[in-house]
């Protein structure tokens, strides 16, 4: 059980794999991706197919309430780099620590299984993403695709 501040009172992050517990943690969050995409059902369905193969998924939790999530690919073992596909919080629950400690516990996951830096896209509209992975140490080393990266070791 991990606390968080401003609010929220008992979160829990976990990890799950299963296509249709994805797909309802993606179904709960589809008005709070920033990419419009993102709010089609159809989409998050083969979204949720593809996690539940491929990916690592967190989820932030209380009460047996989302209030975000992260996905993330560490399987490339040439490169030894890991891949963020995507990190929501609930818009009520924005910049209260969730994000950070989603991040974190991600981080520590990669750590763990011997990759050595994590990347990630983001939109550059999306100011509040940009600063909290400034803040975390992510640094853009492609303007022009918006990539993102922290080395971790």
């Amino acid at each position: 059980m991990v606390r968080c501040e401003s609010g929220i009172n008992a979160m829990n992050i976990r990890q799950i794999s299963s296509k249709e517990e994805i797909y309802k943690v993606l179904l709960s969050c589809k008005n709070d991706f920033f990419s419009l995409q993102m709010h089609d059902e159809k989409k998050l369905r083969e979204f949720a197919d593809k996690y539940s193969q491929n990916a690592i998924v967190f989820v932030a939790e209380e009460n047996k309430d989302v209030l975000g999530f992260i996905a993330f690919y560490a399987n490339d073992l040439v490169s030894h780099s890991a891949f963020i596909s995507s990190i929501v919080i609930k818009k009520q629950y924005q910049s209260k620590g969730i994000g950070s400690q989603l991040l974190d516990k991600a981080e520590e996951y990669v750590r763990l299984n011997n990759m050595t830096s994590m990347a990630l896209e983001v939109d550059k509209m999306n100011e509040k993403a940009i600063k909290l992975y400034m803040k975390k140490g992510y640094v853009f080393v492609d303007e022009q695709t918006n990539m993102m990266k922290i080395q971790l070791f």
